[in-house]
């Protein structure tokens, strides 16, 4: 969208696999990351498709008027600095290891003295599932931005007057992962909140 760098996330929820088949992209994290939400958002309960926009806005994912309203609100906030770059001489392990810098800067004063958590999600696109059962029994899915990997890597005291952040965290990619399809996505969020204040993305090779 005109004005936006959007960066897609997209977590896969596990609690549907009861219905007898398994998302191979879904994970207990992710179920726990939505309710995190729901509490934010004051919410009974969770559903799907759900959509959240900088951890400021959510909604049924599949109303695409409501994603550019709120993503051309959310485009207007100032934003934290983040940069992500492979670390000095960093260089692939046989186990597929890669180290990156990450720094973030001009960080914006929190929600009420909120805590401020950086993240680093490894996302895969161009995926596929063909679902065996459920309402969407019988269809082949294409998905985007699928997150494989999800880890904090530090935290910034705001409180105490910090306003930027240094870490180099290693990455693991998984046999199988496709490295042209892969991007480190790094964001920082305000703990109980769940704002967003600035995201980066960055193309990773093997």
């Amino acid at each position: 969208m005109p004005g936006a760098n959007v960066i897609v996330l997209s977590q896969h929820v596990d609690y549907w696999n009861r219905l007898g088949w398994r998302d191979p992209y879904s994970a207990a994290q992710f179920s726990e990351r939505q309710g995190s939400y729901a509490a934010a958002f004051r919410h009974d309960g969770v559903y799907t498709p759900q959509m959240v926009v900088d951890g400021r806005l959510e909604f049924v994912g599949s109303n695409i008027t409501k994603a550019r309203e709120a993503i051309v609100q959310a485009a207007r906030l100032p934003k934290a600095k983040v940069q992500i770059e492979l670390a000095p001489k960093a260089e692939a392990s046989q186990s597929g290891a890669i180290q990156l810098t990450v720094r973030v800067e001009d960080i914006q004063k929190t929600s009420a003295g909120d805590s401020v958590e950086v993240w680093l999600a490894i996302t895969e696109s161009d995926l596929s599932s063909s679902v065996a059962s459920g309402e969407n029994a019988g269809r082949n899915l294409r998905h985007t931005a699928v997150v494989r990997q999800l880890k904090n890597i530090g935290s910034i005291s705001v409180m105490k007057g910090a306003t930027s952040f240094t870490a180099t965290p290693v990455i693991n990619i998984a046999d199988g992962w496709r490295n042209d399809k892969l991007r480190a996505v790094v964001f920082v969020q305000e703990r109980v909140s769940r704002h967003v204040l600035g995201a980066a993305m960055f193309g990773l090779v093997k």
